[in-house]
C-alpha cells in the first residue's frame, strides 16, 4: 500500500497519534513495527493489537492476517510521511547542541536567554522538555520514577514534541543532539537555524568503535540538519578544531563562529569563587563584563555558546549581553549546598573529561584550605572498562579521598564494576549504597572540606539490577543526611 493510501486510511479511522510502544497503542493510534537496535517491533504486534491499535504498519507478512495490519515495502518512507502528516508543525527558531559534555547547559542557557528577552522558549534533552507551560511540561515529560529521558528522543517523539511546542506558540527551542541520536537519524528532516559543538573527548566507543566515527556522527548534524548558510558555533578548545573547521566551512558551507581562544567571542578573564564568577569577554572588538552566581569555568564557555546561538536566530547582541548576569544555575550541574565552612556539590559529570574539569575547578577554588572528597560510581555498559579506569585514575589524582559507590548498574554486577575502579583507585573507600556513601562522606567532613558527588546530577531514579528502578536523588540524600547529622545548612 502506498503512503498516500495510508494517509487516507488514517483520516478514515480518525487516527490522531503514533504509538511509541506497543503497550501505548490504544484506539486512535497507529503503531509502526520497526526493527530497532535491541528489539524488533514485529515481535510486539500482538500486544499492539490487544491494546486496541487502530492501525499497524509492518514490512513483514504477519503470521495471521488482520484488518488493522498493513504490510509495506519501505516502512521508513511511510513513517516519515505519516509523521509529516500527523505532526507537521515545527518551531520557527530551532537550534541544536551536540558535544561530549555541555549539551544540557547550553540548551538551558539558550532557553533562559530567550525567556529573559521576553520570548516563549523551550529546551529538550537530558532534563526533559522544559517550558513555562505546566500543561506541556506534564504532557511531554515521563513519570519521574521511570528511567530518565534519552538525551535525544526517538524520531517520532521528537517530532511530536516539536509539533506540540509549535502548536502552543513556543517558537524558540534548543534541542540536545546526542551522537546516537544523530547517527540513528532521529533528527531526520528537521532543519536548525544554528547548531553548536560544545566539546569532544572520548565517549560512546562501545557504539561508535573509533574516535573518527564518533566525530563523524557529531559532524553529521551540521552536514544534514543545519539550514543552508546557517551558523555553526564551536568551542575553540577542541583538539580536533582544524578538521572540524575545514568540514564545516569548506564541505558543509556553513558560517563558522567560535568561543574561547582567538574566537569570535574571546574570554579575557574569569574570576571565580564559591559564590559565582566575574567574567570579562570581547565580542566584535568591544569589551563586556558580567557576574553570575554559577560555579565552573566551563559554564562561562557554555553561556557564551548559547549567546551566539541566540544571536544567530535573530536576537541583537546589545539586548542579550546585559541579560547574561541574570542566568540561573542548572539543576544537577555544580549544584551547591553549604554547611559550616564546607561545601557539597552535586554534578552530572559522567565522563573522564567532565570529572577532571570539575575536580580541577574545585581544587583551585579551595586553594588547599581543606580536603577534596569525591564520590562516584561506574556507568552502565558505555565504553565501560576504559571509562571507569580513566575516571578512577582522575579521581585518585585530583582528590584527597575517593569513595566508590554504585551508580546505574543495569545488567552488570555492581561489585564487579566497583572492583574495576578500585584496581586503579587503590586507596579509595568502597561503599556500595550511594546514600550511605554520601552519609559517610558528610560525617567525615571538617572545616573547609569540599565534597563532589558525581555521575547522577539531576536524576531522580537509580537503575540497580537489570530493569529494576528505584526513586533516588543525590541532592535529596545530601539534605536528608545533613538533617540527620544535625548539620546546619547556610
Amino acid at each position: 500500500m502506498e503512503s498516500n493510501s495510508i494517509i487516507e486510511l488514517i483520516k478514515k479511522r480518525n487516527i490522531k497519534n503514533i504509538a511509541i510502544t506497543a503497550q501505548s497503542a490504544e484506539p486512535g493510534k497507529i503503531f509502526f513495527a520497526i526493527p530497532g537496535l535491541f528489539h524488533n517491533g514485529n515481535d510486539f504486534i500482538d500486544i499492539a493489537l490487544a491494546h486496541g491499535a487502530s492501525l499497524i504498519i509492518t514490512n513483514q507478512n504477519p503470521a495471521i492476517p488482520h484488518d488493522n495490519i498493513i504490510v509495506v515495502k519501505d516502512i521508513s518512507i511511510v513513517l516519515e510521511t505519516v509523521v509529516n502528516y500527523l505532526y507537521p508543525k515545527l518551531p520557527e527558531y530551532l537550534v541544536a547542541v551536540t558535544g561530549t559534555d555541555g549539551k544540557t547547559s547550553v540548551v538551558n542557557y539558550f532557553q533562559q536567554l530567550c525567556m529573559l528577552a521576553n520570548k516563549q522558549a523551550a529546551s529538550i534533552g537530558t532534563l526533559g522538555v522544559i517550558t513555562t507551560n505546566n500543561y506541556l511540561n506534564k504532557l511531554l515529560n515521563p513519570d519521574p520514577i521511570k528511567p530518565e529521558c534519552a538525551t535525544t528522543r526517538s524520531y517520532i517523539e521528537t517530532r511530536y514534541i516539536l509539533h506540540q511546542l509549535a502548536t502552543y506558540g513556543i517558537n524558540f527551542v534548543a534541542l540536545e543532539a546526542s551522537s546516537h541520536g544523530i547517527d540513528q537519524s532521529r533528527l531526520k528532516g528537521i532543519k536548525f537555524k544554528a547548531a553548536a559543538l560544545t566539546s569532544f573527548s572520548r565517549d560512546h566507543l562501545d557504539y561508535h568503535k573509533t574516535m573518527n566515527k564518533y566525530l563523524d556522527a557529531k559532524l553529521k548534524l551540521f552536514k544534514e540538519n543545519v539550514v543552508s548558510n546557517g551558523a555553526a558555533i564551536v568551542n575553540n578548545n577542541i583538539n580536533e578544531l582544524q578538521i572540524i573547521q575545514s568540514k564545516i566551512t569548506s564541505e558543509f558551507g556553513l558560517k563558522l563562529l567560535s568561543v574561547e581562544r582567538q574566537g569570535d567571542i574571546q574570554i579575557v578573564s574569569v574570576q571565580g569563587s564559591f559564590n559565582g564568577q566575574k567574567v570579562h569577554f570581547r565580542y566584535k572588538n568591544k569589551d563586556y563584563g558580567f557576574k553570575v552566581p554559577i560555579i565552573g569555568r566551563v559554564h562561562i564557555t557554555n553561556m557564551l555558546i548559547a549567546l551566539l546561538l541566540a544571536i544567530n536566530v535573530g536576537f541583537k547582541s546589545e539586548k542579550l549581553i546585559p541579560l547574561l548576569s541574570n542566568l540561573k544555575p542548572i539543576k544537577g550541574r555544580m549544584e551547591k549546598i553549604k554547611f559550616g565552612n564546607c561545601y557539597v556539590f552535586v554534578d552530572y559529570a559522567l565522563t573522564p573529561n567532565a570529572l577532571a574539569t570539575m575536580l580541577t575547578e574545585l581544587r583551585v577554588l579551595n586553594n588547599n584550605k581543606g580536603r577534596l572528597i569525591t564520590i562516584f560510581g561506574g556507568s552502565e555498559n558505555r565504553d565501560a572498562i576504559a571509562r571507569r579506569i580513566q575516571m578512577g585514575i582522575i579521581a585518585s589524582k585530583l582528590s584527597d579521598l575517593v569513595i566508590i559507590t554504585d551508580q546505574n548498574t543495569c545488567n552488570e554486577d555492581p561489585a564487579a564494576i566497583r572492583k574495576e575502579i578500585l584496581q586503579v583507585a587503590t586507596s579509595a573507600i568502597e561503599i556500595p549504597n550511594r546514600g550511605e556513601a554520601i552519609k559517610y562522606a558528610i560525617n567525615t567532613m571538617i572545616d573547609n572540606d569540599i565534597l563532589l558527588i558525581a555521575g547522577k546530577g539531576h536524576e531522580t531514579r537509580q537503575q540497580i539490577v537489570g530493569n529494576h528502578v528505584i526513586y533516588y536523588n543525590d541532592m535529596e540524600q545530601v539534605k536528608l543526611h545533613l538533617k540527620q547529622l544535625n548539620k546546619l545548612i547556610v
